[in-house]
């Protein structure tokens, strides 16, 4: 298909959008490497780097149906399998002021080409249900900052990829089908001011089989929770600042009408502004949104009792039971009654988000220790004593969002609401709060 697009041919004038491009890739190639950002130069080496901008440069310059393809579609990916001299792959796509701008793809190993260490793997997003998760660069457009360097700290972000055919296995969904949803997936993101914002998802490979979305790069929560290190740095005013933002995310997104069912450690970013010792959290991950997936409702292990009683799940439970041999038990399934009608809690609800919601808050503010079992079929999360001594810690988040009753957890409005408005100024002896006034 695209033998045609890879025969360069002269052009004679340059449409504007593709000059500006080009012209970003000389500022960038005009800055010298040294200057560049070291966590840039640890994954692109110097001759990597040149070679890239140069050999891009030549590409749209010297071809007129690539040029063509990028002005009709907005977008183009730039192999390293078709184009022998480039070192990395190259992304091409338009941002929301209609600017073409290129993502420049690393490798999982640094430049040199050894492998990450422990700590260096931290500092990458979740792939999740994604296969590979790669550290990306953005080219800026020139006229948005002249001084713009690639590698500096906001214009790092990071690829998911993954493969159509493995993703969707339980729903037997068609490659269009998953297509589509990984296209509304992206447009979700871009909604509403909650949430990681996708760059436009690209698809390709045989059938259109791959895909791949960009977003800004973050820590994942759950890390923060694994590691003793990331978690004692987080004071008492950062962990209020990020439940805050977790509380406002999940408002948002609700006053949208957007159920986003999959919230957990793994789905909460957290960006790290060291010049202010600031912590920023958004929720990741729209891929299962009750706007895409009516039949998802929650994470497993996170879900409410109401979904518990339901038996909405039932099936997985007993595949996951067999599996490791253990029963399923949660709080969830601790707090379950069995005496309420099991068809009226199997449609997406806000109030579900509420309750993964308070087991995130009980995680990150009372048992980071405990979010490597939240998933697991295992009892080994709370016991029943624990789960006891849960709601006697008298911590009214805990019993707000964990009340067993859809009818009486608290909602995201009410949350907003009683949350504390300035956490980020709180001292450090302080919690945030519920204002019962």
């Amino acid at each position: 298909m695209f033998k045609r697009l890879f025969q360069k041919l002269k052009p004679k004038v340059i449409n504007p959008q593709i000059q500006a491009l080009i012209k970003s890739l000389e500022v960038q190639l005009s800055i010298p490497y040294n200057t560049l950002s070291d966590y840039y130069k640890t994954r692109i080496s110097k001759n990597e780097h040149e070679k890239i901008l140069k050999e891009t440069i030549s590409i749209l310059k010297n071809n007129t149906d690539i040029q063509n393809f990028i002005l009709e579609t907005g977008k183009f990916r730039i192999k390293k399998e078709d184009f022998n001299k480039l070192p990395r792959t190259i992304q091409i796509t338009t941002n929301k002021q209609n600017q073409l701008i290129t993502f420049i793809e690393a490798k999982s190993k640094k430049a040199d080409g050894k492998k990450l260490s422990e700590k260096e793997k931290k500092s990458q997003n979740p792939s999740g249900a994604f296969k590979t998760c790669k550290p990306s660069f953005i080219i800026p457009p020139v006229d948005l900052n002249n001084q713009a360097k690639i590698g500096d700290q906001k214009y790092i972000y990071v690829s998911l990829t993954s493969n159509l055919d493995k993703i969707f296995n339980l729903h037997k969904m068609t490659i269009t089908s998953q297509k589509n949803s990984c296209d509304k997936e992206t447009e979700t993101s871009q909604q509403t001011d909650a949430g990681v914002k996708l760059i436009h998802v690209f698809h390709y490979g045989k059938n259109q089989n791959k895909c791949t979305f960009y977003c800004e790069a973050g820590i994942p929560l759950n890390k923060y929770l694994e590691d003793k290190e990331l978690y004692q740095a987080l004071t008492p005013e950062h962990k209020n600042q990020i439940f805050y933002d977790i509380i406002n995310e999940t408002y948002i997104l609700h006053q949208n009408n957007i159920i986003h069912q999959d919230i957990k450690p793994e789905n909460i970013i957290i960006y790290y502004d060291e010049t202010n010792n600031k912590y920023k959290a958004k929720l990741h991950d729209f891929g299962v949104c009750s706007t895409i997936h009516k039949n998802a409702l929650a994470p497993v292990g996170l879900e409410s009792p109401e979904i518990v009683e339901s038996n909405f799940m039932e099936k997985y439970y007993k595949q996951e039971q067999e599996k490791r041999k253990r029963n399923y038990y949660t709080i969830a399934t601790h707090l379950a009654s069995k005496s309420r009608d099991k068809t009226e809690y199997t449609k997406p609800h806000e109030k579900n988000d509420m309750w993964s919601l308070g087991v995130v808050y009980l995680l990150l503010m009372h048992a980071p220790e405990k979010v490597k079992y939240v998933h697991q079929v295992d009892s080994s999360l709370f016991g029943i004593n624990k789960i006891d001594e849960i709601f006697s810690m008298n911590d009214p988040w805990i019993g707000a969002l964990l009340n067993p009753s859809r009818e009486k957890r608290m909602s995201s409005a009410e949350a907003i609401q009683n949350i504390h408005p300035l956490c980020s100024s709180l001292s450090a002896k302080e919690s945030v709060s519920i204002n019962t006034h």
